[in-house]
């Protein structure tokens, strides 16, 4: 997928052409989304560390 100069996108293997009238969006996760991640990821990283904590005794 390149959206500058080639501007080539494919969906469903079939090469498009996008021109410059061409409007496309492009869809952020929204802030709350993201510190569900966050909050996620970091549970997960303090298991790790918790289990290495562990394993090292």
């Amino acid at each position: 997928m390149s959206i500058a100069g080639g501007e080539v996108l494919v969906r469903g293997g079939v090469p498009e052409r996008l021109v410059g009238s061409d409007r496309f969006v492009i869809l952020f996760p929204s802030l709350e989304r993201l510190l569900e991640g966050f909050v996620s990821w970091k549970r997960c990283c303090r298991k790790v560390h918790d289990l290495d904590s562990q394993a090292a005794r």
